[in-house]
């Protein structure tokens, strides 16, 4: 059983080990035609101790823990769930977020906040899915 360490807006922050952590949190899928929500999923993203003090994605502040999930990874779990291809699978990030990591104000490099298909064919599929089952 994993130490889990903050609960806050629906993330769950569990220590793995003395310099990773993993955050539980669900993600949204959205129709970026459309913007209608595909899907909610939940994601378990680690984050590494930013030890060597390198810069984050977004350059302007160093953060405490780092992405050490491949971001590729979620794509392709989106890719693979929703049988679109990858070139239409995006990803939207806040480059800083900030929670209370054992006792202190830390900063996380690369967010995900959202997924997005850009794939019309598929949205059209959905709606008509919907439509025939009615939902």
């Amino acid at each position: 059983m994993l130490e889990i360490l903050s609960e806050e807006n629906g993330v769950v922050i569990k220590k793995l080990s003395y310099r990773k952590i993993l955050l539980e949190y669900k993600i949204p899928v959205f129709g970026t035609n459309t913007k209608m929500l595909i899907n909610t999923l939940v994601f378990k993203i680690r984050y590494a101790k930013n030890e060597e003090g390198r810069v984050g994605i977004s350059g302007s502040r160093i953060p405490d823990y780092i992405l050490i999930t491949h971001v590729e990874r979620c794509l392709r779990y989106i890719s693979q769930k929703f049988g679109v291809k990858m070139k239409n699978c995006h990803i939207l990030t806040t480059n800083d977020r900030i929670y209370e990591i054992e006792g202190k104000a830390s900063l996380l490099d690369f967010f995900i906040t959202s997924f997005h298909i850009n794939d019309a064919t598929f949205e059209r599929e959905l709606k008509l899915k919907k439509i025939l089952n009615n939902e």
